[in-house]
């Protein structure tokens, strides 16, 4: 038994000694590569500066055609978002929110659009209440951030695109939230309305605070336009915490005269 644990302990003994001595070469080589490198900036710095510049073309290359194939498989391998149809679906056929891919797809889809055709994409949006429920839900778990960064930047320009103030009061940042709702109050549009109710149940007070006030103007001065969306919004956030204050303003808009 003794001699075993003796032939293990010399075996191990062996292997790490190669390994070690593997290690010590490749260290040594690095080595001598940043010195070869270096002697070679003093000898011939365009040399070096250009293939630092290929270098980092097939990085952004490579790069690139990573996300084309994680995108490609996303697509292939991933349930694409259903747009509810305004005929009713067949018996046995229910609707369904979009999965993470196809929520990041849409986002993909949205990114290019302004003026006119981000307006409508706004409006298609708004209008889409299953949709809007993954994209809530899944912005939530913090799921679409690098999806939403072109929003939230385009956010805090002045005269702001409807459409990125919309889509930036979903980030997971509160104070981009905030910034987004006060946004949507310089000019606030029906279309804002599912955004602003959902923000309106925000943990963060601030952003709850500001999402109600920007409610409320919005349906005082266009109060039939807001009735339908405010609606349906009602019902995805009537169980969430701090409910109370957006379902009284709801209940005023919608009870019947």
């Amino acid at each position: 038994m003794l001699s075993k644990l003796r032939r293990l302990d010399t075996t191990d003994v062996i292997a790490w000694l190669i390994v070690g001595g593997i290690v010590v070469a490749i260290g040594a080589g690095m080595v001598r590569g940043a010195i070869d490198l270096y002697v070679a900036a003093v000898d011939d710095p365009l040399l070096v500066t250009g293939c630092i510049a290929v270098a980092v073309a097939v990085y952004l290359l490579l790069s690139a055609a990573r996300r084309a194939v994680g995108n490609t498989w996303e697509k292939h391998t991933s349930t694409a978002y259903e747009v509810v149809p305004a005929a009713p679906l067949p018996a046995g056929l229910a609707p369904r929110r979009p999965d993470l891919g196809a929520a990041r797809r849409l986002l993909d889809e949205l990114t290019p659009l302004d003026g006119d055709a981000a307006r409508f994409g706004l409006r298609r949006l708004s209008d889409d209440r299953l949709v809007l429920d993954g994209l809530f839900h899944h912005a939530r778990r913090g799921s679409l951030t690098e999806q939403l960064r072109i929003f939230t930047a385009a956010a805090v320009v002045p005269g702001a695109p409807p459409l990125a103030c919309a889509l930036a009061s979903v980030d997971r940042n509160g104070y981009v939230r905030e910034r987004a709702v006060r946004a949507m109050g310089r000019r606030p549009v029906p279309e804002f309305v599912p955004f602003l109710v959902e923000r309106a149940v925000d943990v963060v007070e601030p952003v709850r605070v500001a999402a109600l006030d920007v409610l409320r103007d919005l349906v005082a001065t266009k109060p039939r336009a807001c009735r339908a969306a405010l609606l349906l919004s009602g019902k995805r956030v009537e169980r969430r915490d701090h409910a109370a204050s957006v379902l009284a303003l709801i209940a005023t808009v919608t009870e019947p005269r």
